[in-house]
This record gives structure tokens, C-alpha cells and sequence, in this order.
């Protein structure tokens, strides 16, 4: 969960500093359209971030649902 909240923290950030970059620059209308480019980016490569997340997330699940089965399920049988 501390991964999900740093990645978080570092994405809003870069918005951030784009944002304030693409305002300094809002004259400039391809300025503007080359931060919109980069935010995108962005946030593009933290959703594949959150996908791997996800992933080890259900790994994690899985991998202590396994042994916890295994230990119940005799009990279980004895009741």
C-alpha cells in the first residue's frame, strides 16, 4: 500500500510541475499541447503501475489463501 501512496504522491507531483509549466507557457498554444502530451504520458505509466500493483496485489492474496486452505480444511473435516 506504501508503494500505491509514493507512486501517488510522485505522479501528482509531476502533474503539478507540469501544470505550473504549461501555465507559464499558456500563451504558447503547443506549449500547452506538448505538457497536455507529457501528462498523458504520465499518467498512461501509472496506470500500467497500478496494473502491476493489482497483480502482485491477487499474487499476494493467492499466495496466502494457499497455506490457510491448507490448514483449515482438516480442521474443518474434523468438525
Amino acid at each position: 500500500m506504501d508503494e500505491f501512496w509514493a507512486m501517488m504522491n510522485t505522479l501528482g507531483d509531476q502533474i503539478s510541475y507540469l501544470v505550473e509549466k504549461a501555465e507559464l507557457n499558456f500563451s504558447d498554444v503547443e506549449a500547452v499541447r506538448s505538457v497536455m502530451g507529457e501528462i498523458g504520458k504520465q499518467m498512461e505509466l501509472f496506470m500500467k503501475n497500478i496494473e502491476h500493483l493489482v497483480a502482485q496485489a491477487d499474487q499476494c492474496r493467492r499466495d496466502i489463501e494457499r497455506p490457510r486452505s491448507v490448514l483449515y480444511d482438516p480442521i474443518d473435516d474434523e468438525a
